[in-house]
């Protein structure tokens, strides 16, 4: 019997890879507690300089930094989902082949035990 080889991921997969730089900070950042309470502490502040002092009387300056954040976050996040998307379309194509592959054997295999059982002829 011959030893069986480990599994391998298809070429081009990018299996267990993170994004690069900043972008990995951030996402572990804005999926962690400490971020809701650094944009609670933001939004608290502007408000209390907005109420207090009467800085900023349209909010004008924080929404436009709320608007920012979110149009970032958005942006990487749809990033990685495109590129998880392309993972995966690569991985079903990998087990696609590896299916047709298993059914090619499977019927050569079908069609030697044919060949090799006795017929019940007269």
């Amino acid at each position: 019997m011959t030893p069986r080889r480990p599994f391998r991921s298809p070429p081009g997969c990018t299996e267990g890879k993170r994004p690069a730089g900043g972008a990995a900070f951030y996402k572990r950042f804005r999926g962690s507690k400490y971020f809701l309470i650094a944009l609670l502490t933001f939004i608290t502040a502007a408000l209390a300089l907005h109420f207090v002092l009467g800085i900023d009387p349209e909010f004008g300056a924080l929404n436009l930094a709320l608007s920012i954040e979110a149009s970032v976050g958005m942006s990487l996040f749809m990033a990685i989902a495109d590129r998880q998307d392309v993972q995966q379309a690569k991985q079903l194509e990998y087990m696609q082949h590896l299916m047709e592959a298993q059914l090619a054997l499977v019927e050569a295999l079908a069609a030697a035990d044919e060949k090799s059982a006795p017929s019940d002829g007269p």
